[in-house]
């Protein structure tokens, strides 16, 4: 089962559009009854601190304690390691708590610290825009995102994209949530929070349905047994 925070590589995309055109016809089945986890609200919480993020440290009077103005990357097991206090655990928390984390560990050498941290640069957190599209991959999210905004970053649709019906596939530990919006006469379907996770796929004009076209895809994501949950279909 293909953890939710791994992104598919290059490779894996050629994979993915190789199992489509083998037209497999064994797609796992619909249900459209239960998941519901798309809205407009977008926020900020899901932007934690995790490994490769960029942090910059600012000590008020002591430059030797601080980061470099370009800030300090937090290491692959969640660390972030500063002059004086050493590797501190910044997995999972958002900056407001490592401003407290920090202001308690630096408060153990100096009187009263007075510092501030803040995110330079956030690199992991993101989402993956594949199908017929000029800039297709991966993309980190530095903030909020609605799908339009999302499909923004990956460079214009290609000439005849399926407009109309644009997928958001978000998968779930036993299924994968679809929403279908459209592009050609955008509405608030197509204001949908992205969240870190998700995929979004762009069909080409003329292709199979649904289930012909898309499932497939889901299937070698690694989820060969899910249920799939719609949304928007009618819109």
């Amino acid at each position: 089962m293909l953890l939710l925070q791994k992104m598919p590589s290059l490779s894996m995309l050629v994979l993915l559009f190789a199992v489509v055109v083998s037209g497999c016809s064994s797609t796992p089945p619909l249900d459209n009854s239960g998941l519901r986890t798309m809205n407009t609200a977008r926020s900020w919480e899901f932007l934690a601190i995790g490994p490769s993020d960029i942090v910059r440290v600012t000590v008020m009077g002591h430059p030797e304690l601080s980061t470099s103005p370009d800030g300090m990357r937090v290491d692959p097991q969640g660390n972030l390691h500063l002059p004086m206090i050493g590797g501190v655990s910044v997995k999972g928390l958002h900056i407001t708590q490592i401003n407290e984390l920090l202001h308690d560990s630096y408060g153990k050498f100096l009187r009263e610290p007075s510092l501030t941290a803040e995110v330079v640069k956030f690199q992991s957190r993101g989402f993956y825009a594949f199908g017929h599209l000029a800039d297709p991959g991966f993309k980190v999210m530095e903030r909020p995102l609605n799908a339009i905004e999302a499909l923004s970053l990956n460079g214009q649709l290609m000439r005849g994209a399926d407009r109309e019906s644009v997928f958001l596939l978000r998968p779930h530990d036993d299924r994968m949530e679809v929403h279908r919006f459209n592009m050609k006469t955008p509405s608030t379907a197509a204001m949908v929070a992205v969240e870190p996770g998700d995929l979004i796929y762009v069909r080409q004009t003329g292709f199979d349905d649904f289930q012909e076209d898309i499932l497939p895809i889901l299937m070698g994501l690694g989820y060969p047994a899910l249920q799939v949950s719609v949304n928007g279909m009618n819109n």
